[in-house]
């Protein structure tokens, strides 16, 4: 098993579950997390708490603010993809 490094809010689902991956999909996942910030100033997984901030990870859930465009919620949603 080897170690997780960087920040949760940033880590994609495989990393939180300690599943397998190849490298690609966890590096789109992240650089989602970096796009939706600088589009809107904030996360788009933070909880009240670390528990909640992986529970919505896991499942995906996010919000995506009306003013993006909707080329912008596409690719949001793309690199957000929990499968």
């Amino acid at each position: 098993q080897t170690e997780a490094w960087g920040s949760l809010h940033y880590s994609s689902p495989e990393i939180i579950a300690h599943a397998a991956y190849e490298g690609p999909e966890v590096d789109v996942w992240s650089m989602g997390v970096v796009l939706y910030a600088w589009c809107t100033g904030r996360l788009p997984f933070g909880g009240a708490n670390e528990e909640e901030t992986i529970a919505r990870i896991r499942a995906g859930t996010y919000s995506l603010p009306r003013h993006l465009s909707v080329e912008l919620k596409a690719l949001l949603a793309g690199m957000l993809e929990t499968n």
